[in-house]
């Protein structure tokens, strides 16, 4: 073979390789590791040992990991008003991804420097229909409507996007508590999850996917943009598999 064709041969492998290698990615499905779905163990010998009692016993929140028994976490219903005005409820938010926080108005330091990382995250996903962002006020005493509508304002995005919402006080804490399972122990040993730092990933079903620290992590809007990727590929495939 003379040096013209090896030539040609190389130009055209040049040519062809990228454009190959381009449309097998963009036929390729992305492949993602799936986000664990938070809960607790708990082991009951009596439950465990009689299946009867144990179908009775289990709920769809529960089921058999093993030896114990898994507990998923999962978001109860609620009554919370935005800061439009707005009644909202978990009805209001079916079929989407919520990614929430807890903050407050007059928080000085560390509220607005989570709000301001996520928003970050929301910027990304502001159009996609099936991603909200739902952040909880834990001073409802002050965080009237009109004060949120302010605060809200600050980050300007469209009330189907970003929701700040407050309620009663018991509801609130109890959802924190029980649910997001925010609370952390305070020196005194009471739950105290006001100056909470924590962004909570909830999927279309409602189960609790994953935790994300906003103080001192630089990667903080990247780990939330990432997890909302996951949990969409996640259901996209679902739908994929059920055609």
């Amino acid at each position: 073979m003379d040096s013209k064709k090896r030539g040609q041969i190389v130009i055209a492998l040049f040519v062809t390789i990228p454009i190959v290698l381009f449309f097998i990615w963009k036929n390729a499905d992305e492949r993602y590791t799936p986000l664990e779905i938070m809960g607790s163990y708990y082991s009951d010998t009596t439950i465990l040992s009689n299946k009867a009692l144990l179908d009775s016993t289990l709920g769809d929140d529960y089921f058999v990991r093993g030896d114990s028994v898994f507990e998923m976490w999962t978001l109860r219903d609620f009554d919370l008003t935005d800061h439009t005005g707005q009644k909202v409820s978990l009805e209001t938010f079916k079929d989407k991804i919520i990614v929430a926080n807890f903050f407050y108005a007059t928080c000085p330091e560390v509220c607005p420097r989570m709000n301001n990382n996520l928003r970050l995250a929301v910027e990304r996903y502001k159009d996609y229909p099936d991603v909200v962002f739902l952040s909880h006020t834990v001073h409802p005493e002050h965080d009237s409507v009109p004060v949120l509508a302010e605060y809200a304002d600050k980050y300007g995005y469209s009330d189907s996007t970003w929701y700040f919402v407050t309620g009663f006080k018991h509801e609130i804490y109890d959802l924190a508590i029980s649910h997001y399972h925010a609370a952390a122990p305070s020196p005194d040993g009471q739950n105290d999850f006001i100056h909470s730092s924590m962004v909570f990933m909830v999927d279309k079903d409602h189960r609790m996917r994953g935790y994300y620290e906003s103080r001192n992590n630089p990667k903080f809007a990247t780990e939330v943009k990432d997890a909302i990727k996951v949990l969409r590929a996640e259901y996209n495939q679902s739908e994929k598999f059920e055609k």
